[in-house]
C-alpha cells in the first residue's frame, strides 16, 4: 500500500469519490458504508507495488439494500481524466466486464482486504484486496502480464508460496471454472515463483 498517493491511485480514488457524490444526490437517505468496493486487477497491483498502471478499474462492488450493485455501476462509476507521473494526460474507465464469479477468487477474500479510503459522504468505502488474493485472481487467465504481476507481488515478500497455494486451493473449490485447468495454472505459477526466489 505504499503507492496510494500516486497520480494513478488518486485517479482511482476520484472515480469512487465521484460515485459517492452521485449516490448522495440520487439516494439522499442512504446509510453510511452502503457500498463496499474491493479493488482487483492492475489498480490493486499498482497500489501494492507501483509496478504498472491500467486503463481500467476492476472492482467487486457490494451494496446494502435498497441499493443494487447494478445501479452503482451503471449510474455512478464514470471515467476519470488525470495526468500521470510524467505529466501526460491519461484516462481510466470502469471495467464493466469484471466479475469475481468468472475467475479464481477465494470466497473469503474480503477478510484479508484493507480499507484504503472512505469517500467524503461516507457512502462508498474502498478496499484493497491482499497481494496473495490478487495473485490467485490472476491464475485463471495466466497471461504474460498476469504472471509478471504475480511475480512482482511475490518478489516484494507480500505473500509466501504456502499462502498462495492455500488460497489457490480455496479459490479452485469455490470457482465455477474448470478445476483441472486452474490446478495446472497453479502448478505452473508455483514453478515460476520458485525460480524467482532461486
Amino acid at each position: 500500500m505504499n503507492y496510494i498517493r500516486t497520480s494513478f491511485s488518486q485517479a482511482v480514488i476520484e472515480m469512487f469519490e465521484n460515485a459517492d457524490s452521485r449516490l448522495k444526490n440520487d439516494y439522499p437517505d442512504l446509510e453510511e458504508n452502503s457500498v463496499a468496493a474491493y479493488l482487483f486487477g492492475g489498480s490493486a497491483v499498482h497500489m501494492h507495488i507501483g509496478s504498472r498502471t491500467s486503463d481500467d478499474v476492476d472492482a467487486d462492488i457490494q451494496t446494502k439494500k435498497p441499493l443494487k450493485a447494478y445501479e452503482v455501476i451503471t449510474k455512478a462509476l464514470t471515467s476519470v481524466e488525470y495526468d500521470d507521473e510524467e505529466g501526460l494526460p491519461r484516462n481510466i474507465i470502469w471495467d464493466g466486464g469484471f466479475s469475481t464469479t468468472l475467475g479464481a477468487v477465494a470466497c473469503d477474500y474480503e477478510d484479508r482486504a484493507t480499507l484504503v479510503h472512505v469517500c467524503e459522504n461516507k457512502l462508498v468505502y474502498l478496499y484493497l484486496i491482499s497481494a496473495a488474493d490478487i495473485a490467485v485472481s490472476k491464475i485463471s487467465r495466466s497471461s504474460p502480464r498476469d504472471l509478471d504481476d504475480i511475480k512482482g507481488l511475490y518478489k516484494t515478500g507480500l505473500f509466501t508460496l504456502a499462502e498462495f497455494e492455500e488460497l489457490a486451493e480455496s479459490a479452485i473449490a469455490y470457482c465455477a471454472v474448470t478445476p483441472s485447468k486452474l490446478r495446472f495454472n497453479v502448478l505452473e505459477v508455483i514453478k515460476e515463483l520458485k525460480e524467482v526466489r532461486a
